[in-house]
């Protein structure tokens, strides 16, 4: 039916967007609809088993009791499907979260990444700097003030240590 209705459209991707839309709206209807009937259900079930209890507390009837375990049974299946679905949908969420970074994670790494990075530096006269070339001259220098024997190799940024 919904394919006969593509001349309406101006596009196939316009076609195709509205058919989406009517897809998760059907969905949602459907899935409103199927959990008030199983919610009703339930509560129906809930409410015979109550009054059968009441029921026997009164007077202790076998037919009663009978009935109250075949309802007590009919809940527990009602209930353990209700958990299959459950768990089949938390896996599936693991799954997605497992498959796709999320934003949280891209942040979570830039944070620590920019935990790791040096913004700024003192350097030996008391002003600060925050100019990269100006700090990785200043690591330099001072990996030649501590190792001596690199006097003349040339340093990471390019230049050469003078073994002050």
């Amino acid at each position: 039916m919904w394919a006969l209705r593509k001349s309406e459209f101006g596009s196939l991707m316009m076609w195709w967007e509205v058919g989406k839309a009517q897809i998760r709206v059907f969905c949602q209807q459907y899935t409103s609809h199927s959990t008030s009937k199983l919610k009703a259900a339930v509560e129906d079930l809930e409410t015979s088993i109550r009054d059968l209890e009441l029921g026997l507390q009164r007077d202790s009837n076998h037919s009663a009791g009978q009935l109250l375990q075949k309802k007590r049974l009919e809940l527990s299946s009602f209930l353990q499907e209700r958990v299959k679905g459950a768990l089949v949908r938390c896996r599936f969420l693991e799954i997605k979260e497992m498959d796709a970074p999320t934003p949280f994670f891209f942040n979570l790494e830039r944070s620590v990444a920019q935990r790791k990075q040096m913004s700024c530096l003192k350097l030996p006269g008391g002003r600060v700097t925050s100019s990269p070339e100006e700090m990785r001259d200043q690591a330099a220098g001072g990996a030649c003030t501590i190792c001596p024997w690199r006097s003349g190799q040339r340093t990471s940024s390019g230049g050469l240590c003078t073994g002050r």
